[in-house]
C-alpha cells in the first residue's frame, strides 16, 4: 500500500495566491481574438509549476508500506446470536472498511466448534450457513484456533465479535488464558459487543428451573416447583409426565405473567425406588422450543433412621409402635435383656446414618463425649438437614456457665428453658454460723458456702440478695442487700466464721422485716442451717415485733405458723437446706437432730417452699437441679391445659384439641420459632403468660423441635388411653421426619455448562487418611471411574458432560474403614446454550479483555497498527517537484517564444544540412 504525507500541509495554502496572480493577468491580457494554443498550454504549465512549488514547500513524502496486516473477524454464530446474523454481517463490513493499509481479512465462525468461514484475502459475504455446531458457545477454544491461522511475517489483529456469553466454561480462566495467549504472540485484539438480550417484541417461554426432593421417605408428599419464564403474559398447559409414559400424571392450563411463574405438582412417592420425571410446558408461540422440556430423577426411601437417646423402656416402646416396621430405631441407653447398654455415637459420619434424632427426658452431660456429641450434632442438622427433638426435661435450664456442651445445644433449640419470663426476685438467705455448723472440722460451713454461692448464681444479675448471717444474734452491719452481680457478696460468704448462740427465730424475723415491704414481684427466703437453735426459741417461738408490740408464733406446724404468716401477709416463701451433720453421737442428740429436721421441714411445708437435703457428695446435684427448679419454678408442676396457637400446622392434623399435661418445663419461645401448643403460666405477680408446650425452627438445612412435657409417665399422665395424644405424638414424629434423606457424611454440588460439570463433595469433617472415588454413567451407558484428590477441604473433578439427558453419579467414600455410598442423578435437559433469559452485558467482556485490547459497543471500529510494528519506505518528494517546476518554466519559455513553423523550420534547416 503507498501513502502521500505532507510535513507542513497549511502551506499548500500557497498555491490560492499564486493562482490568482496567474489566471486574473491571463484573463484581462488575453481576448476572445487573440487566443492561441501557445497561450492555453503556457497557462496550462504555469499551474503545474504553482502546484508542484506549493507541493515542494509542504514537504511532501511518498510513504510505501512493506508490512502486511492479516486481521481474522472471529464471530460468534452460536444460537444465542442467531436472531442478530445480519447486524453481525454489519459490523464485519464495517471491520473490513477500517482495516489498516496492506490488509487482508479473514473471517472465522464459531459456536461449540469454530471454521475458517472466509479464508484470508478471500472475498466476503456473510456468516449465515457457515456450518457451526450452534448449541453452545466456546469462545477460548475459537481464539486458540485462530491464532494457528496467521501467516507468518504479518501484523496480526483479531477482532471478536460476541454477546460474551460463554456456556462451555465454568469461570473465565480458559478466556483469560487465550487472551494472554494473544497478548505474548503479538497479536492485536479488539472486541465488537453483540447485544443479543431477548427482545421485547419476542414471544418465549421456557422452564429454567424445577425445585424438588431428589431422596425422600415412602409416604412423604414432596412437591416439585417448575420455575417458568415468560417473555410476555400468555396462556400455556405445564405437564408432568413419569419415566417414558406418553400420558401425563398431571396437566395444568396455567396463565403465565411476563417474568417469573411457579407451577407446583405434589409427588406422593406411594412406593420405594428411583423415578424420572419429565416436565413441558406448551404454549402457542415460542421462539425456542429446545428448552420447553425438563428432566429430574426422584430417590425414594421406605425406611426411616431413628437415633433415640433415652434411657427409659417406655419411650423406645412407644416410638416403635408408631413407625413399626418403617423404621430402624437405635436406643443405645435402654438396657436390653442382659441390662446392658451401647455408647451414645458422637461423630459426624455416625450422626449422619440417622434421619430423626431424639433427646428424650435425658440429660446430654451423662454422655462421655458430650463436647464432641453436641458439636457432631450442630452439623448433623444444620448441614445434612437432620431433624432434632428434644423431649421432656433435658436438664437445660439447670446448666451453669461452665456447661458448654448444655450451652450449645440450647443454642440449637427453638425455645429458651428456665423460667425466662419471670419478674425480677429478691431472695433473702439466712445463713447459720453457730458453732454447731463447725462440727467434723468444719466440714458442714464448708458445704453450706458452697450452697449459699450456689444459690446467688442460680439467680439473675438484677436479682436482689439480702444476705444475713446469724448466730446467738443478728449483727447488722453484717447484713448485706446486693444485687446478685455483686463480688461482695461472695466474698462475705467465704469470710463467714462460726460463733457463739443459735437464734434461728430471730433472725428469720429479721429478714422477714427487712423484705415483707420491698417491692418484688417475688420474694423468697432460704434457710441454710442445721436447724438447731436456742432452747428459748423451741420454748417461746419466734419473736416478732414488725406489727409495733412483740409476739410469739410457732416455727412451724400450726395455723399460726412464722412461715404461713410471711407467706400469706408477705407474700414471702421459705424454702431450708438442711446442712446434714455426719457422725452425731452424743447422748440425746438423735431426738435433737431430729427435731431440727422437722423444724426445717416444717417451715418449709407451711412457707410454700421446699426443703432440701445438702452433703458432700451431692451439693452440687442438689443445687443445680432441685433447688435450682424451684427457685426458678423452671420445672411446672400443676395440671395445665394444652392450647393451640397454630391451628393449620401439620403436627395437629386431625385435632381440634389435646389432654392436659400434668408437668412442663418452663421456657420462653426465640424470635424466629413457631409455636403450635402453649400453655397459661401464672406468674408470681399475678399476671399470666402464654409458654410454649412444642415449638419448632428451621436450624441451617435441618429442623429443631421441642416438646416440654414427656412422651410418657406422670407428666402426660392424662395422656393415657386418649386417643388426641396417640395422633399428636405420630404426627410429632411424622412431621419432623427431614424433607430430603441424606445418610452419607459429605454433602454434594454440581456446576455445570455445555461441555463439562464439577462435582464437589465436602466432608463433614478433615480427614487425611479418607478417600473418594467417583463413577460417572452417561447417558448412552459410558462408564469412567476416578479417585478424586483432596485440597485439603473438598473433592473436586471436572468431567465432560456432552450429552443431554441423565448422569448418575456414583460416590464411594472411605472413612475409618467405614464405607458410605450413595447414588446421585444430574440432569442436563437442554444445553445452557438454549436459556433464552440470561442477560448478558458488555462488563463481562471488558473484564476478561482489560487492558489487552479495545472493547466497542457497535460496528464503528477503528483500527490503526502500532507505528514501531510497521516497515515502511519513504520519499522526500521536494527535490523532484522543484525540478517538475524548473523544467516546466523552461517549456514554457519555449511554448512562448517558438512557434510550431519555427520547430518545422529549424529540422527543414538540419535537413539541408
Amino acid at each position: 500500500m503507498k501513502n502521500i504525507n505532507f510535513d507542513n500541509p497549511y502551506l499548500l495554502l500557497i498555491a490560492l495566491p499564486l493562482l490568482l496572480v496567474l489566471i486574473i493577468p491571463f484573463a484581462i491580457a488575453i481576448r476572445k481574438d487573440n487566443v492561441s494554443k501557445s497561450a492555453i498550454t503556457s497557462l496550462i504549465l504555469h499551474v503545474l509549476m504553482i502546484v508542484c512549488i506549493a507541493l515542494a514547500v509542504a514537504g511532501t513524502t511518498h510513504t510505501t508500506v512493506m508490512t502486511e496486516t492479516n486481521v481474522y473477524v472471529v464471530a460468534d454464530v452460536s444460537y444465542s446470536t442467531q436472531r442478530n446474523l445480519d447486524t453481525m454481517d454489519e459490523y464485519i463490513r464495517s471491520v473490513e472498511d477500517s482495516l489498516p493499509n496492506n490488509s487482508k481479512m479473514g473471517v472465522v465462525c464459531f459456536g461449540k466448534d469454530q471454521v475458517e468461514h472466509v479464508a484470508m484475502g478471500q472475498t466476503f459475504t456473510s456468516v449465515k450457513n457457515s456450518g457451526v455446531d450452534v448449541s453452545a458457545t466456546d469462545i477460548a477454544a475459537a481464539l486458540n484456533h485462530t491464532v494457528t491461522l496467521f501467516n507468518e511475517n504479518v501484523i496480526c489483529r483479531i477482532v471478536l465479535i460476541t454477546d460474551g456469553s460463554d456456556t462451555s466454561a465454568k469461570n473465565n480462566d480458559g478466556l483469560l488464558a487465550a487472551i494472554e495467549n494473544l497478548y505474548l504472540k503479538d497479536i492485536y485484539l479488539d472486541v465488537i459487543y453483540l447485544d443479543t438480550n431477548i427482545a421485547e417484541d419476542v414471544d418465549e417461554v421456557q422452564i429454567s428451573e424445577v425445585d424438588f426432593t431428589p431422596y425422600t421417605y415412602k409416604n412423604h408428599e414432596t412437591t416439585a416447583n417448575v420455575l417458568i419464564e415468560s417473555n410476555r403474559p400468555t396462556t400455556a398447559v405445564v405437564s408432568l409426565y413419569q419415566e417414558e409414559e406418553e400420558e401425563a400424571l398431571y396437566n395444568k392450563a396455567v396463565t403465565l405473567s411476563k417474568g417469573y411463574n411457579v407451577v407446583n405438582f405434589n409427588l406422593t412417592a406411594t412406593q420405594a425406588g428411583t423415578f424420572a420425571y419429565r416436565v413441558e410446558v406448551a404454549t402457542e408461540l415460542d421462539a425456542t422450543p429446545e428448552n420447553n422440556a425438563y428432566t429430574f430423577t426422584q430417590q425414594v426411601e421406605d425406611v426411616i433412621e431413628i437415633l433415640l437417646i433415652s434411657q427409659k423402656q417406655t419411650d423406645y416402646d412407644l416410638v416403635e409402635q408408631i413407625y413399626g416396621e418403617n423404621a430402624n430405631i437405635y436406643a443405645p441407653l435402654v438396657p436390653d435383656a442382659n441390662g446392658k447398654t451401647k455408647p451414645v455415637p458422637f461423630s459426624v459420619e455416625e450422626l449422619c446414618v440417622y434421619d430423626e434424632i431424639v433427646v428424650s427426658d435425658f440429660d446430654i452431660r451423662e454422655i462421655q463425649d458430650r463436647m464432641a456429641f453436641v458439636e457432631s450434632l450442630d452439623k448433623a442438622v444444620s448441614l445434612f438437614g437432620k431433624s432434632l427433638i428434644t423431649i421432656g426435661n433435658t436438664q437445660i435450664q439447670n446448666m451453669t456457665e461452665n456447661d458448654v456442651a448444655l450451652s450449645n445445644l440450647a443454642n440449637m433449640l427453638p425455645v429458651k428453658y428456665g423460667n425466662a419470663a419471670r419478674d425480677k426476685k429478691m431472695l433473702a438467705i439466712v445463713f447459720d454460723i453457730s458453732h454447731s455448723m463447725s462440727y467434723s472440722y468444719k466440714y458442714q460451713l464448708v458445704q453450706a458456702k458452697r450452697a449459699a454461692k450456689q444459690l446467688i448464681n442460680l439467680l439473675n444479675d438484677d436479682d436482689m440478695v439480702l444476705l444475713l448471717p446469724f448466730a446467738g444474734s443478728v449483727e447488722s452491719d453484717q447484713v448485706k442487700f446486693l444485687e446478685a452481680s455483686d463480688p461482695q457478696l461472695m466474698t462475705d460468704i467465704d469470710n463467714f466464721t462460726v460463733t457463739q448462740g443459735t437464734m434461728l427465730g430471730s433472725a428469720v424475723a429479721e429478714a422477714y422485716k427487712r423484705m415483707r415491704d420491698k417491692d418484688y414481684a417475688e420474694k423468697e427466703l432460704y434457710i441454710i442451717s442445721d436447724g438447731l437453735t436456742a432452747q428459748e426459741e423451741i420454748d417461746n417461738g419466734i419473736k416478732y415485733d414488725g406489727d409495733g408490740e412483740i409476739k410469739y408464733y410457732p416455727f412451724c406446724n400450726s395455723e399460726q405458723s412464722f412461715a404461713k404468716k410471711m407467706k400469706v401477709e408477705g407474700s414471702v416463701y421459705t424454702s431450708s437446706i438442711y446442712i446434714y451433720r455426719p457422725g452425731f453421737t452424743e447422748a440425746g442428740a438423735n431426738k435433737v437432730n431430729e427435731d431440727a429436721i422437722a423444724r426445717l421441714q416444717g417451715m418449709a411445708t407451711d412457707g410454700g417452699g421446699k426443703y432440701y437435703v445438702v452433703d458432700s457428695k451431692n451439693v452440687d446435684d442438689i443445687m443445680l437441679n432441685d433447688v435450682a427448679e424451684n427457685l426458678t419454678e423452671s420445672i411446672v408442676e400443676r395440671v395445665s391445659e394444652v392450647d393451640i396457637a397454630v391451628g393449620h400446622d401439620k403436627v395437629l392434623s386431625g385435632l381440634t384439641s389435646l389432654p392436659q399435661v400434668s408437668t412442663y418445663v418452663n421456657s420462653k419461645e426465640k424470635g424466629s420459632a413457631t409455636t403450635v401448643l402453649t400453655t397459661k403460666y401464672v406468674k408470681a405477680n399475678g399476671t399470666t403468660i402464654d409458654v410454649p408446650i412444642y415449638s419448632y425452627w428451621s436450624y441451617g438445612s435441618g429442623k429443631v423441635s421441642s416438646f416440654t412435657t414427656a412422651l410418657t409417665g406422670e407428666w402426660v399422665s392424662a395422656w393415657k388411653n386418649d386417643k388426641r395424644a396417640e395422633t399428636f405424638i405420630k404426627n410429632l414424629f411424622s412431621t419432623n421426619i427431614p424433607k430430603a434423606k441424606n445418610s452419607q457424611p459429605y454433602t454434594v454440588s454440581f456446576t455445570s455448562t455445555s461441555l463439562e460439570t464439577e462435582i464437589e463433595i465436602i466432608p463433614a469433617q478433615l480427614n487425611y487418611r479418607a478417600t473418594t472415588e467417583l463413577t460417572v454413567i452417561a447417558p448412552n451407558g459410558e462408564r469412567e471411574t476416578k479417585t478424586l484428590s483432596f485440597d485439603s477441604r473438598t473433592y473436586t473433578y471436572t468431567f465432560e458432560t456432552p450429552l443431554n439427558g441423565r448422569y448418575q453419579l456414583l460416590v464411594r467414600y472411605t472413612c475409618d474403614d467405614i464405607v458410605y455410598e450413595s447414588v446421585f442423578y444430574l440432569e442436563l435437559p437442554y444445553a445452557s446454550e438454549y436459556d433464552s433469559f440470561t442477560i448478558k452485558n458488555i462488563s463481562n467482556l471488558t473484564d476478561v479483555v482489560r487492558n489487552r485490547g479495545k472493547v466497542y459497543t457497535d460496528g464503528n471500529i477503528t483500527m490503526e497498527n502500532d507505528k514501531s510494528s510497521v516497515l515502511t519506505y519513504e520519499i522526500d518528494c521536494t527535490i523532484m517537484l522543484l525540478i517538475i517546476a524548473i523544467a516546466t518554466f523552461i517549456v514554457d519559455i519555449v511554448v512562448r517564444k517558438l512557434t510550431i513553423e519555427d520547430f518545422k523550420s529549424l529540422f527543414k534547416s538540419r535537413r539541408r544540412d
